[in-house]
């Protein structure tokens, strides 16, 4: 009986302590590191992050909408996808830092903005552009289980920037076609598939530095020796091609923050870091000038020749330092802190040395390198920033929505230029967003900033963990300052790279910071509200990106149904184009062109106002708007569009062009409706156009004249030819004659003036030689005799 008890005692223990022990998981477990979850959910959506990284370079870096909607459908797909994944993993919450909120809150500032947007189109792509980039942020934060997945990511970002530096010496040396990849102007210059030479500067400055990372950390890797030596040559060519962009702004970004990531490489790994950061870019430099060269005089075999000497020199010393890195008297000294430390303040102080006594040899290269500062290009950038303020300054709170700056700048600009960004992400998130947009960019910094810093100097911090913090946090602080001065942002590859390192912080955060910290468990209803509505923001970005390219498709056979002379089906396609997309201008602006080819004058004005209400800014719709009211016999709205033209671009002289012929246009409609009291005014007006340009041109500064590309404010031959159409219906017509001798030697207006030569010699008296003039263009212009015929009837004011 004893024994029986004792065991059954022994059992009431056992499970007691079973009870406890269950009791004590159920309240820990949500303490205990997450472990890596390899199931294929998992694998899928970390494939698709590497296969948006890998390609988007090469869809001309998503600058255009038209691409960034196949990206912003992929990257939706993907976010639901790791959604689900972390409902497996018991993950519940969607926002675990305040950078998770401040990098959200962008595109709500975004949508904010866009109920007072000029273009409702371009704020609607600017919105779904910063959506996109915050849910791959956090899908590429929620997906990472650990080192090697970010290994894996930043090998494929290095291996894409690779591709496309390859790409841009195959395009410069005429084995592939890529728009605008390289331009032989300037000593020839390698834009490659981004199509704009900043761009390829940041992103490849930002690839050597990810080069120069994987390549220290896995030195002591002996399973890598084969991926050490492609690093030893990959950088080189990267920095060959970077070099053959021509950028000052990439190489000044690039010296900045090569020397600051330079300190923070591990002690122990600082003279193999200078090593190879010397060979690549002294090697990658003398390569380019030569390269370049070559390409300018034809020699294509020879500029190959000359980078793969540069690569093969680049593998052999890979090769001989890390023969003589695994032999040990030197394996000692290589690795030694102190060494190390020296070995970088020595470098240091040689570049400060070696470049003042250059400077001082050479006096001259100092004075051109001052004289670029003040070049063109940068005094155009500096006016263009003050513009920027100017439009903030009216808009300080939400700004004028995305796509602000590229829809009114013109309204604002010191002098004439044509920009369609504002060269600088910050102003333009400025002007788009306000002061709001600007704050929360400022404080997703300070952020990353403290989560870098506190990584860092954490005592939990692993060294391999400490450098890629900061390799992170170099490589996102190199793209985002050249976007100070720059609009590489606005190239969707190059954010969502940004936002990949911003994403690898947060992670490496959670991991090593919060992994002890007991997680806050949602009530069951509210997770099921937040599925909710997440499956309905995706659902609802699907759409969009469904709908927008659709619109684009039925565009493009609306156009081919235009080039096939098929106006009823162009018309078609195109109500079907409003349909998927309706906030797009251009597409009421063809939808108005058909129906006025179609005879309905009632309905494309209609069109064209709607065109005009979506993008409120647009000079060339008011032009186009102007002249539809001038078909639909709508005199007084043609006039009003006409002077809104130039009000809304002062400083064009398409502007005034467009005015001085809307507004003659309208004079004979009046002059044949017989109100010549109102067509009297027109003329007059037209006459005093080139006192109104003359005061716009007086208002610009001298300095900001001499920036001026184009044709300065003064009459062009087109508004000539307007004048002396006006001069013949006042009765000047000894100006007319002047007028219309200086445009006569103008090909492109011949007909046309030549046509009002014959009208002025045959109100002269003149008939057989207005007859003569007539038969020069019968052959161009069929229609003249007609023509003819109309402007003879309408009365000329001054007899």
């Amino acid at each position: 009986m004893k024994i029986v008890e004792q065991k059954i005692s022994m059992l009431v223990t056992k499970e007691t302590r079973i009870v406890a022990k269950t009791s004590y998981m159920k309240k820990n477990v949500q303490s205990v590191p997450l472990k890596t979850d390899n199931n294929l959910l998992r694998y899928t959506t970390l494939v698709g992050i590497a296969t948006i990284l890998f390609v988007a370079p090469f869809f001309r870096g998503l600058f255009f909408p038209s691409e960034q909607r196949y990206a912003l459908l992929g990257v939706t797909i993907l976010f639901a996808l790791a959604y689900i994944h972390s409902q497996f993993k018991k993950d519940t919450r969607f926002f675990g830092h305040p950078l998770d909120y401040f990098i959200f809150a962008l595109p709500l500032a975004y949508l904010i903005s866009t109920f007072s947007a000029v273009n409702t189109q371009l704020a609607v792509d600017a919105l779904l552009k910063n959506i996109m980039y915050a849910l791959f942020y956090w899908t590429v934060a929620s997906t990472i289980a650990n080192g090697k997945d970010i290994k894996t990511l930043i090998n494929t970002i290095y291996i894409s920037a690779i591709l496309v530096a390859l790409a841009g010496v195959m395009t410069a040396t005429g084995f592939i076609n890529i728009k605008d990849g390289f331009l032989p102007g300037d000593g020839g210059t390698i834009a490659s598939t981004l199509q704009y030479k900043n761009a390829l500067a940041s992103l490849l400055a930002s690839a050597l530095i990810v080069g120069l990372y994987l390549l220290i950390s896995n030195e002591d890797n002996k399973n890598a020796q084969r991926l050490k030596y492609f690093y030893g040559v990959g950088n080189p060519l990267i920095a060959t091609v970077f070099f053959c962009t021509n950028s000052n702004g990439g190489y000044l970004n690039l010296a900045v923050f090569i020397l600051i990531y330079l300190l923070f490489i591990p002690p122990n790994k600082k003279i193999t870091a200078l090593y190879f950061t010397g060979i690549s870019l002294l090697g990658g430099l003398l390569t380019a000038r030569v390269m370049l060269k070559e390409i300018a005089e034809k020699n294509y075999t020879a500029a190959w020749l000359v980078l793969l000497i540069c690569m093969l020199a680049s593998l052999l010393l890979s090769y001989l330092y890390n023969n003589l890195a695994n032999r040990q008297f030197l394996a000692e000294k290589l690795h030694n802190k102190k060494t190390n430390r020296i070995a970088l303040l020595v470098s240091y102080l040689t570049l400060v040395l070696g470049a003042i006594g250059f400077i001082t040899l050479h006096p001259s290269l100092m004075a051109g390198f001052i004289s670029k500062l003040h070049m063109h290009g940068a005094l155009e950038r500096i006016t263009m920033y003050q513009d920027a303020w100017r439009m903030f300054m009216e808009r300080p709170i939400l700004g004028w929505g995305g796509g602000g700056w590229q829809e009114a700048y013109q309204a604002y600009q010191s002098y004439y230029y044509v920009s369609r960004q504002t060269h600088s992400y910050y102003l333009q998130v400025l002007i788009e967003t306000g002061l709001v947009g600007l704050l929360l960019l400022v404080g997703t910094w300070l952020l990353l900033i403290k989560i870098t810093y506190r990584l860092y100097l954490s005592k939990q911090t692993s060294e391999n963990t400490r450098f890629l913090t900061i390799t992170s946090l170099v490589v996102a602080a190199a793209l985002g300052a050249h976007a100070l001065i720059d609009f590489d942002l606005s190239l969707a590859s190059l954010s969502l790279q940004l936002y990949t390192w911003i994403a690898f912080l947060r992670w490496l955060w959670t991991r090593e910071m919060e992994r002890a910290q007991i997680k806050k468990v949602e009530k069951t209803n509210l997770m099921r509200i937040k599925t909710v509505i997440i499956a309905a923001v995706c659902l609802a970005l699907l759409y969009c990106s469904l709908s927008l390219i659709s619109s684009e498709k039925y565009l493009n056979r609306a156009i081919a149904a235009v080039n096939q002379k098929d106006g009823r089906q162009a018309l078609t396609f195109t109500d079907q184009a409003i349909g998927a997309d309706p906030l797009n201008a251009d597409f009421y602006i063809i939808k108005g062109q058909l129906l006025l080819a179609a005879g309905k004058r009632e309905d494309a004005v209609a069109a064209m106002e709607k065109a005009t209400r979506l993008a409120r800014y647009n000079a060339e719709y008011q032009a186009i708007l102007a002249n539809f009211y001038n078909q639909a016999n709508l005199p007084d709205k043609a006039i009003a569009a006409a002077d809104k033209i130039v009000k809304l671009s002062p400083l064009n002289l398409q502007a005034y062009e467009s005015k001085a012929r809307i507004y003659i246009q309208t004079a004979m409609a009046e002059l044949h409706k017989g109100d010549k009291t109102k067509a009297e005014q027109y003329l007059n007006t037209v006459l005093a156009i080139p006192q109104q340009m003359q005061e716009k041109l007086a208002a610009v500064p001298e300095e900001k004249k001499k920036l001026w590309n184009n044709t300065p404010l003064v009459p062009s031959n087109k508004i000539k030819l307007n004048i002396a159409q006006a001069s013949y219906f006042l009765g000047r017509w000894n100006d007319a004659n002047r007028y219309l001798n200086e445009v006569s030697g103008d090909q492109s207006l011949q007909p046309e003036a030549t046509l009002w030569q014959a009208v002025l010699a045959d109100k002269q008296g003149d008939k057989e030689h207005a007859k003569q003039l007539l038969s020069k263009f019968e052959k161009q212009n069929p229609n003249q005799i007609k023509e003819f015929s109309f402007i003879t009837s309408l009365p000329v004011l001054g007899e």
